[in-house]
């Protein structure tokens, strides 16, 4: 793990307020001696801070000029989405992409696992869905299923960047539990659910095309809420 440093409060700080809006594209941000009096740290602490918003590419620090914020959504390092996710905070628009984004990835993973895993593969799927859905469990043990389906799923796939993705996004979650999509379908709905997504991929029944249309039917009703 990379060692604390006085600058990453600093940085965690000034990236969120950019990630907020508090310091909109084309702003600038406030002078060194501002920041050190406003955060009560020292000129070299603010300029490491500022070197390390400069090299994810979330502004840009002209010599002798003001330090310009940049747009979030041209920043090209892959850094800035795991940064996006931690320090935004789970506010409603926040929520609503990480939610497309996952149910998509999720559309994804299933396309891949029915076309390249293989039979055995996917009959171990059906069985791992099979074995939580005989027993009782708590809606708290949900999450620990889920994960387990979606990496088992991966993992068949043969993806390596959708593994890699899912680990670090299940961590992620373990660590800001805020962003956790909690549904309103009944736990009975959900686990009919996966019992029939993994059904499908077992037997070759479109699987792909059965997910997208309930959560194309999901969005329609998402979109609905204020």
């Amino acid at each position: 793990m990379r060692p604390v440093h006085a600058s990453d409060d600093v940085f965690d700080r000034l990236a969120a307020a950019i990630f907020r809006g508090h310091y909109p594209c084309g702003s600038a941000l406030p002078s060194e001696r501002a920041l050190t009096g406003e955060l009560g740290v020292s000129r070299a602490t603010i300029r490491q801070a500022i070197h390390r918003l400069a090299e994810l590419g979330l502004v840009h620090v002209k010599q002798g000029g003001a330090t310009l914020v940049q747009r979030v959504d041209d920043a090209t390092d892959v850094r800035v989405i795991g940064l996006l996710y931690r320090l935004r905070g789970p506010d409603a628009e926040l929520l609503r992409v990480v939610r497309e984004k996952q149910f998509m990835q999720g559309f994804a993973i299933i396309d891949i696992a029915a076309r390249r895993a293989r039979p055995e593969q996917l009959e171990e799927v059906r069985e791992l869905v099979e074995r939580w859905a005989s027993h009782e469990h708590p809606m708290a043990a949900f999450d620990a299923f889920e994960e387990s389906f979606w990496r088992a799923l991966a993992s068949a796939g043969g993806n390596r960047i959708y593994v890699l993705e899912l680990s670090w996004w299940y961590q992620l979650l373990r660590e800001h539990p805020a962003l956790r999509y909690a549904p309103a379908t009944p736990p009975p709905l959900l686990i009919a659910f996966y019992r029939e997504v993994a059904r499908r991929l077992a037997d070759g029944e479109e699987p792909a095309r059965y997910y997208h249309q309930v959560i194309t039917a999901l969005f329609a009703e998402l979109e609905k809420k204020p």
